[in-house]
């Protein structure tokens, strides 16, 4: 009700409305009832809004890792669907609905099940150690550190599993994480360190590590209009994050700011960059948003980019170049 405005879905008149009967979030003028758009979000409506009002009303637990440890390389399931489906039980949940629940244990599980749905894509990973940078983070990334156990669970050759969140918005600290009893015997496990920094500063700090990966949630990159101005936090980082020459995965909310995202980085670096994978990410949230700019909805981490590196020239750009995208 304090986020959108009561008006009609269709016009945005504010006189003489009537309520949708299904959902408690849209109103039409006279005009433009039982509309054909609506119809098809309405029920997605009705579910942001039970979520929001249970979310409010639960106290807010991560959920505990229940996958068990791999000792042979094996692929993620099909979607995040099938993920909880397969390793979640439902005696293990917060709400009666295991609608909410889905939606809930989802807005944790993306961010770790989205690295290891681009490690795939990347032809996996076998090393024993691994570094990931989260650029951009922000206190989401805190909430729920606990969940990211998961990679060293799935992956069975990583012993040593360092997660650096970067971001502005935080604070700098180190959080080490008591690992399962099964993480324990076999000599794995797992730190958080936290850097309240733009990504070009921490790369000049004494805690700069270098990353085996670079991964970014719904970071927005485009979304400053003039590069290189005093208001672009990004443009800088990110030619120090072509340097790192590792893998750099991105996230969006739609498709178009995938397409945003890939237009950004070639003009920033001037040059074309082979995408390794890009379109909607089978590991996303599945808890629906409201959406202030579409009147849709959206979901955290809804489409994914996938860099090998973007460190290798593969065609420089001319001053023509910069409105093309890549397939």
């Amino acid at each position: 009700m304090f986020k959108f405005i009561r008006s009609c879905t269709v016009c945005h008149n504010t006189k003489s409305l009537v309520d949708c009967s299904n959902c408690p979030n849209t109103s039409f003028c006279k005009e433009h009832q039982n509309t054909k758009t609506h119809k098809n979000l309405c029920s997605l409506f009705k579910l942001c809004f039970d979520l929001d009002v249970a979310f409010m009303k639960s106290k807010r637990i991560v959920p505990k890792v229940t996958v068990p440890l791999n000792t042979n390389k094996i692929f993620l399931p099909y979607n995040m669907q099938t993920f909880i489906n397969s390793y979640w039980r439902e005696t293990e949940t917060l709400f009666k609905l295991w609608q909410y629940n889905i939606a809930y244990i989802s807005e944790y599980l993306t961010r770790p099940l989205t690295l290891l749905f681009a490690l795939e894509k990347l032809q996996g990973y076998e090393n024993s150690d691994m570094i990931v940078h989260v650029i951009g983070a922000n206190m989401m990334e805190v909430d729920g550190f606990e969940i990211w156990e998961i990679v060293l669970h799935w992956l069975p050759y990583l012993k040593s599993l360092k997660i650096v969140l970067i971001g502005p918005e935080l604070s700098w600290g180190t959080l080490i994480q008591d690992v399962c009893n099964y993480c324990l015997q076999k000599g794995k496990n797992f730190s958080i360190d936290i850097c309240g920094a733009l990504y070009a500063e921490y790369e000049c700090s004494k805690q700069f590590i270098k990353p085996n990966v670079i991964i970014g949630f719904n970071t927005g990159i485009h979304e400053c209009i003039d590069i290189d101005s005093k208001t672009d936090t990004w443009a800088a980082s990110i030619r120090i994050i072509a340097k790192q020459n590792c893998p750099l995965i991105l996230t969006s909310y739609t498709f178009h700011e995938t397409q945003q995202e890939q237009e950004r980085l070639k003009t920033i670096l001037r040059r074309n960059i082979p995408c390794k994978y890009s379109f909607k990410n089978p590991y996303s949230s599945l808890r629906p948003h409201r959406d202030y700019e579409t009147e849709g909805v959206y979901y955290q981490n809804g489409y994914v980019l996938i860099y090998s590196h973007l460190n290798v020239i593969h065609k420089e750009m001319g001053k023509n170049d910069s409105k093309q995208y890549l397939n």
